[in-house]
């Protein structure tokens, strides 16, 4: 009984010491996307600024929006949000 108690003892600490790591891995993956993708916007917005395209778009398969760079005179949001609303009324 004593060994299996140390040995459940054991497998929690292994357990909660691999969570704790998978989450500092996860933390890490997420900062390092956030400044990859603040280090791309400033070059798609540079880029844009020298030869005038208003979006650019990613080939990837993988999940999120395939623009990586928008023109944002382009975004018509608040016009759309604006039609919403006076509709409800």
């Amino acid at each position: 009984p004593a060994a299996l108690s140390r040995s459940v003892s054991h497998s929690a600490v292994m357990s909660a010491g691999w969570h704790r790591k998978s989450k500092e891995l996860m933390e890490e993956t997420q900062k390092f996307n956030e400044n990859l993708q603040k280090k791309l916007n400033e070059v798609l917005s540079g880029l844009q600024k020298a030869k005038g395209f208003d979006y650019a778009v990613s080939h990837s398969t993988g999940g999120g929006s395939p623009f990586l760079y928008v023109n944002e005179a382009l975004d018509i949001t608040n016009e759309v949000v604006a039609i919403l609303n006076a509709e409800k009324k």
